[in-house]
């Protein structure tokens, strides 16, 4: 007889690809998804540089290349990341990732262990809560307000709470609110995570996608402890449909 692991039970079909499932029948107009605009798909230029990398080195392209990811994107993106965020960091601590998804599984696998707890924002994102339920934790949600996680709120969680081993926060343009964390409350949590020197994981999809103000440190840039995992990806600023180019 056929016996499933008891981890299974706590898997369930994804939200997320439901939604997805509905903005393919041609009369839906979904507000339910961080889908980009098609129409500025950079579909030419992509064709281009197909051809480009196919023409001088084929062979290579579409042979295995190392678990990390090809070296020299890892490169350019640790070069991005700098130059877009202040964030200091080098090739060997850029890890390549079939979207954020898989980094937030990841996240999971490192950190946590049945019973453990994970903090994170009410409300916060579904994918994430998914990601992290397949290593059965305990989640507890922090409150917020208009301008996100609310510090002393945080701060009482830890202080009376066990187990916790990891924080989870989309600081700009959070999902499914929409907030954004002000420099303050980007600097009073750095304070208070290495005070209790827990792991973070940074969520960041949305933040260059500002159209207005100024743009916000990173908390991995304010991290001086080495206790923050920055997740970004290119899904939402170039496509996110194109092999390789989520991270």
């Amino acid at each position: 007889m056929v016996q499933f692991a008891s981890r299974m039970d706590l898997l369930k079909g994804s939200e997320i690809r439901e939604l997805l499932k509905l903005t393919a029948q041609p009369d839906i107009i979904s507000f339910a998804g961080g889908m980009p605009a098609p129409e500025l798909f950079p579909v030419e230029q992509m064709m281009e540089a197909s051809v480009a990398v196919l023409k001088e080195n084929g062979r290579a392209a579409l042979q295995y290349s190392t678990t990390e990811g090809f070296p020299r994107l890892r490169e350019q993106i640790a070069e991005r990341m700098l130059a877009k965020n202040n964030i200091h960091t080098d090739a060997d601590h850029i890890l390549i990732t079939s979207g954020s998804q898989e980094g937030l599984d990841f996240s999971a696998r490192v950190f946590l262990n049945p019973g453990d707890v994970v903090l994170l924002e009410s409300p916060s994102y579904l994918g994430a809560v998914n990601a992290f339920k397949a290593c059965e934790p305990k989640f507890v949600e922090v409150p917020t307000d208009d301008g996100g996680m609310i510090m002393e709120e945080l701060e009482k969680i830890l202080a009376t709470t066990e187990r916790v081993k990891m924080i989870y926060v989309i600081p700009d343009f959070q999902n499914p609110t929409g907030r954004t964390w002000d420099l303050e409350r980007r600097h009073k949590f750095m304070d208070i995570v290495n005070k209790y020197e827990i792991p973070v994981v940074e969520d960041n999809p949305y933040g260059e996608l500002r159209f207005e103000g100024e743009f916000l440190p990173a908390l991995k840039s304010l991290d001086t402890k080495g206790l923050v995992i920055y997740l970004g990806t290119f899904s939402k600023i170039l496509a996110p449909g194109y092999l390789g180019l989520r991270r």
